[in-house]
């Protein structure tokens, strides 16, 4: 029970006070009334006080009205019990006697606006009832501080910034202090249809000022280069990429535990396709990288609607029985498939998942034999399970000698290999600055005596036992070294290779072997790996100093890719104070997808065991900006994922490039 003693409100609440005495029967409800009396709050016989003195549990008051808030309280003792509706028993069949519907407010929402907290989202699941035809008080102090409604007149949709609840369009609160001489305003909720204990979305009740727009902060960040770039133009293909894992629909089903904050609305796929469709189509990249399309959804939706839109894809299954893949769509008005690479990770051994990646060659259509411009796009979908990081980082180093064998274009100075630009994009399965997250940035990794459940940085609960990596995590039978490159493709460029890794990728004799190779005769020295890790790639890459070009079994991966995060993994609207999410279910709100680009130079170094970036020089890419991402709290809000705004449990990266011409 709540009434309220404010001669402020008085005047405010009077419409409802006046239907007081018309009795309703009411069962099965725990309800909230207000009275408005005199400068006072009992909430159960506990008194709270808004005149900025002491509560003390009891009913007590100390303060300057302790005497007046005293005959208060016994005043209310004793009023007739006709006019205070307590809170009834849910299992109680008698009805009783209670004002109108029209008089109710949710305790929890009344209780944060008295605090002047904002009220949780969810406070509709908890309350029983909702506010009809009820105004919010047009001021009240709570322990001094005043709590300020919305202005008027407010036309637009609740701005995000003051935090309100979304989704419940002009059901929403505010707590912003008011200034001193500001004239605070009653904001009028709309009416609802029911009260009583109910279960229902109140998001079924659209209000149509509020979009997609207003209700997700979402914003594009620019680069000082981007910025640069926007005041002068630069010569070059503006190449705007996105990476979105849509989430199968069969997948979605068979672990359907993972969504049980999910109104069966935002789960049916018959609107979730078309949300997911609204938001590839609103964003109008000129790639999207989609991950978790399932063949039929592939033929049947996704091919026709954006073929539709301007733009053709390409489409890889994965391997056994799995219903979903990876899909690369190209805006055939820009750009044009040149090539498509399928790469399959089921190849025995540890790669022994269903896993795949798909490489496109892109070129654009408005590059003349002067003026070329292409661009190698990679979207993969790594091995979920946090308790396997040695497939996943497996996985990735196959991917990675794919990427070597494709986007390879020669030496630059100091012979290190040089690469045609790249964007790698995915979801990868792994949280920023893990050590698959590191093996990416840092292009080094010591993976020998690692964990296997920690390589991913993925919270897990721990079950069975602890497994180590050893010095050998592929099969020599793959022809992959440790520096990530296929054997024979070092063949074709002339690099000496030793005897024994030799023999054991294509045998020791036969026509594979060429006689006028050039072949060690042992394998090089170990690489002394003495002191961080960090401090040995900052200046180590692989082919100088002591570290090998070609090596096998050593218990650490390089590779010379050169890439960067186009997101920083930190909010910058939020002045870097909060995590960007891309992924939120019922175990995790964390950021698994990502977007890199290769550059021509950088350092890194680990502080804190965070990879911290310096000196970075972009070559033939250069990143103008990103579409901030969300935090955990701003995804709670909405919902939760997948939401009546969002139909995948992932948000969709979305990233601007330049592409210069070369």
């Amino acid at each position: 029970m709540v009434r309220i003693r404010n001669a402020a409100l008085q005047q405010v609440l009077r419409p409802a006070l006046d239907r007081m005495s018309k009795p309703q029967t009411v069962t099965g409800s725990s309800c909230v009334r207000t009275e408005a009396v005199e400068n006072q709050v009992f909430v159960n016989e506990t008194s709270v006080p808004t005149d900025g003195s002491k509560h003390v549990p009891g009913g007590k008051v100390q303060g300057k009205k302790k005497e007046q808030s005293s005959k208060m309280t016994q005043h209310c003792r004793t009023m007739n019990k006709s006019q205070i509706t307590r809170r009834t028993n849910p299992r109680t069949t008698t009805p009783r006697a209670a004002p109108s519907s029209a008089d109710f407010i949710p305790f929890s929402l009344y209780s944060h606006l008295l605090q002047g907290r904002q009220p949780p989202r969810p406070f509709h699941m908890g309350a029983p009832c909702y506010v009809r035809h009820a105004r919010v008080p047009s001021a009240s102090l709570v322990s001094g501080r005043p709590v300020q409604p919305f202005p008027a007149p407010w036309t637009g949709p609740p701005p995000l910034s003051s935090r309100v609840a979304p989704n419940l369009g002009a059901r929403c609160y505010t707590s912003h202090s008011a200034t001193q001489n500001a004239k605070p305003v009653a904001y009028e909720i709309d009416p609802c249809e029911d009260i009583g204990n109910v279960n229902r979305d109140p998001c079924d009740r659209e209000d149509p000022r509020l979009t997609v727009d207003s209700m997700i902060p979402r914003r594009w960040e620019y680069t000082a280069f981007g910025r640069s770039h926007q005041a002068q133009p630069r010569s070059g293909v503006e190449l705007t990429v996105l990476s979105y894992n849509v989430l199968s629909q069969r997948l979605l089903e068979d672990n359907s535990f993972l969504y049980p904050h999910c109104y069966d609305d935002a789960l049916d796929w018959n609107k979730r396709k078309t949300r997911i469709m609204d938001e590839l189509v609103s964003c109008q990249p000129d790639v999207m990288c989609l991950q978790e399309i399932q063949a039929d959804h592939y033929t049947d939706y996704f091919l026709p609607k954006l073929s539709s839109a301007g733009y053709e894809g390409v489409y890889q299954k994965r391997t056994g029985d799995k219903p979903d893949g990876c899909a690369v769509f190209v805006n055939r008005r820009k750009l044009a498939i040149a090539q498509a690479f399928p790469v399959l990770y089921n190849r025995g051994d540890i790669l022994n998942r269903d896993n795949i990646a798909l490489i496109v060659h892109l070129r654009s259509k408005n590059a003349s034999a002067k003026r070329q411009a292409d661009v190698f796009i990679a979207t993969t979908h790594l091995l979920f399970n946090p308790k396997r990081g040695d497939i996943k980082l497996a996985q990735l180093s196959v991917l990675m000698a794919e990427l070597d064998r494709l986007a390879h274009k020669g030496t630059v100075s100091g012979g290190f290999p040089g690469y045609a630009p790249v964007i790698l994009c995915g979801d990868f399965n792994a949280e920023p600055h893990s050590d698959i997250y590191k093996f990416v940035i840092r292009g080094y990794l010591k993976y020998e005596g690692l964990l296997c459940r920690q390589l991913s940085g993925q919270r897990e609960k721990h079950f069975g036992r602890d497994v180590y990596l050893s010095n050998q995590l592929l099969s020599p039978k793959l022809g992959i070294t440790d520096q990530c490159q296929y054997v024979r493709n070092l063949h074709v460029r002339n690099i000496p290779i030793p005897e024994d890794i030799w023999a054991a990728c294509v045998g020791s004799d036969g026509p594979d072997r060429p006689d006028n190779r050039e072949v060690c005769a042992c394998s090089p020295s170990p690489v002394d790996s003495t002191g961080p890790p960090w401090r040995m790639h900052s200046a180590v890459r692989p082919g100088h100093r002591n570290v090998p070009k070609v090596s096998q079994g050593l218990g650490c991966l390089w590779h010379n890719l050169n890439f960067v995060s186009a997101y920083n993994h930190t909010i910058e609207r939020l002045g870097h104070s909060r995590n960007e999410i891309t992924t939120q279910h019922e175990h995790a709100s964390c950021t698994l997808d990502y977007i890199f680009y290769n550059v021509r130079r950088k350092r890194t170094h680990t502080q804190r065991n965070r990879v911290r970036l310096q000196n970075v020089e972009e070559d033939k890419l250069c990143l103008i900006g990103r579409y901030g991402l969300l935090s955990a709290q701003e995804i709670h809000d909405l919902g939760g994922l997948p939401n009546k705004y969002l139909g995948s449990d992932h948000l969709a990266l979305l990233a601007k490039f330049l592409l210069k011409y070369s």
